[in-house]
C-alpha cells in the first residue's frame, strides 16, 4: 500500500473514530467464523479476534468452529457454537439476539436501562440475570436450558407464556413441549460443568479469553487489514422511452466504520445522437454524482445523515409528506438531496430535516421539510410531533426550460401528529395515532362546485386546505406483522399526501391555451395575474402558463381535487422478516359530501427482498403508487418500478431496472408524458 494511501486512511480514521454504531467485538475464535452486514455489501467475511461487531450483523460459524461475542457494556457474553447463524441488534433500550439456526450459550447481567431478548422461530425469551443455552433448528424444534432461574418464555405456536424450571431442559416442537428426562445426553459438557453459582452482583462480567470455550485445537490469533476502498464497473443498455443509450459507469467507493462515500461516474451515449443534455455542465452536475452516508452514536445521542439519493421519506403517518423521493426518473432527472435524522436520548426527542433537491436552491427555489417529536414519559407514553414543509418556488425546476419571465410561487404545509402506546410487549404493540395536516398558498384559489346544477352561484375560494387522518389504530404482532386503520376527513380542495413520491416531478404543470368558459372571469384573472409566462397576454389569445398542482384542476372541472369536503378511511398492512423481506400495502377511499358524490382513491404497495433469502439474488424491489385518483386513467400522481440484481460468476452481477413516472417534459402540449426508464447492465465489483 502506498504512502499517500496510508495517510489518507489515517486522516479519515482520525476524523470519524469518535463515531460508530459498534455494539461489541469478537472476544475469541476457534476455527472460522464470518460476519455480514450492509458494510460488507451483505457478503460474509472472515472475522478475527478483536473484529468489531455492529448493529444488525449476521454472524456464522463453520462446522467445528465457534466464537465468543463480548458486548460493549460487558453485560452480555454470547458463545456461538459450531454451524450456527445469529443476528444481533442493539440500541438504547433493547438488545436482541436472533438465533436463526444452531446453538448458543449466553451469560447476561441485568441492565435497568436495557432489556435483553432472545428470539428463535418458535420462542421469545426475556433475560435478566441468567445463563442460558439454546439449540434451535429453524421451524422444527428448540431445546432451552436455564442455569440460574426459572424462565418464562413466550411460545409462538401456543400464543402464551410457558415456565421452564431451573436446570431442566425443555423441548419444543410445533404443538408439543415437554421436559427432557435424559438431558445430559443433549446438553454440552462445558455447560454442565458451568453449573456453579454465578455472582450476578458484579457490575460487569469479568471473563478470561477462553473461559466460555472448551479447550481443544490450536488457537487462531490473526489480524488483517480490510481495504476500505472498493470500485465497481457497469456496462449495459439504457432505454429512455424510445431512445437507446450505451451506459458505461465507474463507481469508486470508500468506507470507514460508519462513513461511506460513493461516486457515480457515468456516461450515456445514444447511437441516434439523442444524448442526455446538461449532464456535466455545472457544479450541481458534479455534486449530483456523489452519495454520502454517515451515522454517529455517542452516549445516548444518534445521528444519521444521507446525502445524494433520497428515497421514501415520510413524516408521521404521511398524510402531508409521504414517501417523497428524488430518484424516480434517474438519470433523466438527477437531484442530490439531504436527509438528517437526529435522536436526542432514548425516548425523548427526535429531529428530521429533509432537503430533497439541493439544485433547486440554485434555481431560485428550494424545498425544506423538518419535523420534531417529543416522547412524554413511560408513565404516559404519548409522542407528539410537529412538522413543517415549505417549497419556496414550485416553478424552480420547470422554469429552467423556458427562456421567459416566470413568477415565483411558494407553498407551505404544517402537520401535528400524536401516537399513544396502549400495549407494548415483546410480541404485541397496540397504538392510537393521528395526524392533522394543513396547506397554505400565497393567494386565494378560485374554484366552482360542479354538482349538475347552475354553476353561476357556485364560485368558492380558499387560501389553504386541511385534512385529518385520525383516529388511527395500529397493531404490530411478533415484530413482523403491522396492521393500521384510520379515519379521514378533508376540507374542499385538500389533496392527501400532497408532498408525495412524484412531487418533484409534478408540483407544477405547463399549460398553453385560451382561458374561457366554463371558467368564469374571476378564475381567468386569477390565472393571468399569478401564473402567466411572460409579461402580458392579450384577451382571447393563446397564452402560456405555469400552474401549480393544487390549482391545475380548475382548468379541467376540478379533475384532481374535490370541491366538496370528503371523508373516508385508510388501511395499511406491512410485513417484515428479519432483514430479508419487507412488504407493504396501503389503500384509501375518500367520498364527497355532496348530492352527486364522487369517490377518490389512493393506493401504494412495495416489496423488498434483500440478499441472503433467495440464492444468487442480490436484491429485488417492486413499488407502485397512485395518489388521490378518481379513475384508473388518472396518472400524473402515479409511478411504478421494479429493480433486480442477480449474482453471476467471477464477481459479476446482472442489474435490471424498469421504472415509469409521468411529468411534463417537452412543454409542447398540455398532456403529461409517460417517462419509461429501462436498464440492462453487467456490473463487476472488486
Amino acid at each position: 500500500m502506498g504512502y499517500r494511501k496510508k495517510i489518507y486512511i489515517l486522516f479519515f480514521s482520525l476524523i470519524f473514530s469518535f463515531s460508530n454504531n459498534k455494539i461489541g467485538y469478537v472476544h475469541f475464535i476457534e476455527g472460522e467464523c464470518y460476519v455480514k452486514n450492509n458494510q460488507t455489501s451483505n457478503k460474509y467475511f472472515k472475522v478475527y479476534i478483536g473484529t468489531d461487531i455492529y448493529e444488525n450483523d449476521f454472524i456464522k460459524s463453520n462446522d467445528g468452529s465457534h466464537c465468543t461475542i463480548r458486548f460493549n457494556d460487558d453485560k452480555t457474553h454470547l458463545f456461538i457454537e459450531p454451524k450456527t447463524i445469529v443476528s444481533l441488534d442493539d440500541d438504547n433500550f433493547s438488545r436482541s439476539i436472533d438465533l436463526i439456526n444452531g446453538s448458543i450459550y449466553i451469560k447476561n447481567l441485568f441492565n435497568d436501562k436495557k432489556n435483553v431478548y432472545v428470539f428463535t422461530s418458535n420462542n421469545q425469551i426475556s433475560l435478566t440475570n441468567n445463563r442460558l443455552w439454546i439449540k434451535s433448528t429453524k421451524l422444527l424444534y428448540d431445546y432451552i436450558y436455564s442455569l440460574d432461574s426459572n424462565l418464562d418464555i413466550y411460545n409462538e405456536y401456543h400464543k402464551k407464556n410457558i415456565n421452564i424450571d431451573r436446570l431442566s431442559l425443555m423441548y419444543f416442537e410445533n404443538q408439543k413441549y415437554s421436559y427432557v428426562s435424559n438431558s445430559v445426553d443433549f446438553i454440552p459438557k462445558y455447560i454442565l460443568n458451568d453449573s456453579y453459582d454465578f455472582n450476578f452482583n458484579n457490575k460487569k462480567i469479568e471473563i478470561k479469553k477462553y473461559d466460555m470455550i472448551p479447550i481443544y485445537g490450536d488457537r487462531i490469533i490473526n489480524n488483517r487489514f480490510i481495504d476500505p476502498y472498493k470500485v465497481s464497473f457497469d456496462l449495459g443498455t439504457k432505454i429512455l422511452n424510445n431512445d437507446s443509450h450505451v451506459k458505461v459507469g465507474i463507481y469508486p467507493y470508500y468506507q470507514n466504520k460508519n462513513l461511506s462515500i460513493r461516486a457515480n461516474i457515468e456516461s450515456y451515449v445514444s447511437p441516434s445522437g439523442n444524448d442526455l443534455d446538461n449532464y456535466w455542465n455545472d457544479g450541481f452536475d458534479y455534486l449530483d454524482k456523489l452519495s454520502i452516508n454517515y451515522s454517529y452514536y455517542k452516549n445516548k445521542n444518534q445521528m444519521y445523515l444521507v446525502f445524494g439519493e433520497i428515497e421514501n421519506v415520510s413524516f408521521a403517518s404521511g398524510y402531508i409528506l409521504n414517501s417523497i423521493s428524488n430518484s424516480i426518473d434517474y438519470p433523466r432527472k438527477i437531484n442530490s438531496g439531504l436527509h438528517l435524522k437526529y435522536i436526542f436520548d432514548t425516548d425523548f426527542m427526535n429531529l428530521d430535516l429533509l432537503i430533497p433537491s439541493i439544485r433547486d436552491f440554485g434555481n431560485d427555489g428550494g424545498m425544506v421539510a423538518a419535523r420534531t417529536s417529543l416522547y412524554i414519559s413511560h408513565n404516559f407514553p404519548l409522542t407528539i410531533g410537529l412538522g413543517f414543509i415549505v417549497d419556496f418556488n414550485q416553478f424552480s425546476d420547470i422554469s429552467q426550460s423556458l427562456n421567459k419571465n416566470v413568477k415565483k410561487r411558494s407553498a407551505h404545509g404544517l402537520e401535528l401528529d400524536f401516537n399513544y402506546d396502549l400495549v407494548s410487549r415483546i410480541d404485541l404493540d397496540i397504538n392510537i395515532f393521528g395526524e392533522f395536516a394543513g396547506l397554505w398558498y400565497p393567494e386565494y384559489n378560485y374554484y366552482i362546485l360542479y354538482d349538475g346544477q347552475n354553476v353561476s352561484n357556485d364560485l368558492r375560494w380558499r387560501k389553504g386546505s386541511w385534512g385529518i387522518n385520525a383516529p388511527g389504530f395500529s397493531i404490530e404482532v411478533d415484530n413482523r406483522y403491522l396492521f393500521k386503520f384510520s379515519f379521514n376527513y378533508n376540507s374542499a380542495t385538500f389533496i392527501p399526501n400532497y408532498f408525495n413520491s412524484t412531487y418533484l416531478y409534478n408540483r407544477a404543470r405547463y399549460y398553453k391555451g385560451t382561458l374561457d368558459y366554463p371558467m368564469i372571469q374571476k378564475q381567468i384573472d386569477y390565472l393571468n395575474d399569478n401564473f402567466l409566462v411572460g409579461e402580458s397576454c392579450a384577451v382571447g389569445e393563446e397564452c402560456e402558463y405555469l400552474i401549480p398542482k393544487d390549482v391545475y384542476p380548475i382548468l379541467v372541472q376540478n379533475d384532481g381535487f374535490s370541491g366538496f369536503n370528503t371523508f373516508g378511511f385508510t388501511s395499511e398492512v406491512r410485513y417484515k422478516f428479519q432483514s430479508y423481506i419487507s412488504a407493504s400495502l396501503m389503500s384509501s377511499i375518500f367520498i364527497e359530501e355532496s348530492d352527486n358524490s364522487n369517490s377518490y382513491y389512493s393506493f401504494q404497495s412495495s416489496v423488498n427482498i434483500d440478499k441472503g433469502y433467495i440464492r444468487n439474488l442480490d436484491f429485488l424491489k417492486f413499488y407502485f403508487s397512485n395518489i388521490f385518483f378518481s379513475k384508473l386513467s388518472d396518472k400524473y400522481r402515479s409511478a411504478y418500478g421494479i429493480e433486480a440484481g442477480v449474482e453471476l460468476p467471477l464477481s459479476l452481477s446482472l442489474i435490471i431496472n424498469l421504472g415509469q413516472v409521468y411529468y411534463d417534459k417537452n412543454l409542447l402540449t398540455n398532456d403529461i408524458d409517460k417517462m419509461t426508464n429501462l436498464d440492462f447492465s453487467i456490473k463487476y465489483s472488486f
